[in-house]
């Protein structure tokens, strides 16, 4: 069982989701000027489900088995229809160019596709120049505008070093949540606990 399928594989298939869970971050209203650091057919970019809990305004990974199967998502098995809505994400790493920092971030499946539209112009390598995104509005109605930067070369290697397991976030993402605000907990995170007990860990 893994966390989240690459993009390159299929655009999205089975996806998941303690204090000090690592989280991914969403770009600020306004202008962020970033350098993607993964190409876009590797494993650096990762598609899976959200729901979002109108009830306690949290989101969540949708947990799915291989097949596509939702049955043990806690979130797709919720008495409310709202919850159980899953939207498209995608997630990868990126810098944030003004603070030289690299930060794990999830996009909308709308912005992704901007984005590689926008990199089609260098036959789809978006490590080759820094992006522009602007953020407008917000919930349903925020919108992205994507804008490239001129060319320049920049250490990858480096700043993929400094990158996050975007899988390994998603899955603590998952456990933090139900942790917290599941009234039963779903089977993953009873299979978590009881690996943590027996100190061997099955995934």
């Amino acid at each position: 069982m893994q966390f989240g399928t690459p993009v390159k594989d299929k655009p999205f298939g089975e996806s998941f989701g303690s204090d000090n869970v690592d989280y991914l971050r969403t770009l600020k209203e306004g202008q962020s000027l970033v350098r993607f650091i993964y190409p876009l057919d590797s494993n650096g970019w990762i598609g899976y489900f959200e729901h979002f809990n109108p009830a306690n305004k949290r989101s969540v990974p949708c947990l799915r088995d291989e097949d596509g199967s939702n049955s043990k998502c806690g979130a797709c098995n919720s008495d409310s229809k709202d919850f159980r809505y899953a939207s498209r994400k995608v997630a990868t790493n990126v810098q944030l160019v003004d603070k030289n920092i690299v930060i794990p971030i999830k996009m909308s499946q709308r912005l992704f596709e901007a984005i590689e539209r926008r990199a089609e112009r260098d036959d789809g390598d978006v490590t080759k120049r820094d992006y522009l995104i602007t953020r407008s509005g917000k919930g349903v109605d925020t919108t992205y505008d994507v804008d490239r930067e001129d060319a320049y070369d920049a250490d990858i290697d480096a700043l993929q070093d400094e990158s996050s397991d975007v899988r390994t976030i998603l899955k603590g993402q998952y456990e933090d949540y139900w942790s917290k605000y599941g009234e039963e907990e779903p089977p993953l995170v009873k299979a978590v606990k009881k690996a943590k007990e027996l100190d061997k860990p099955d995934f």
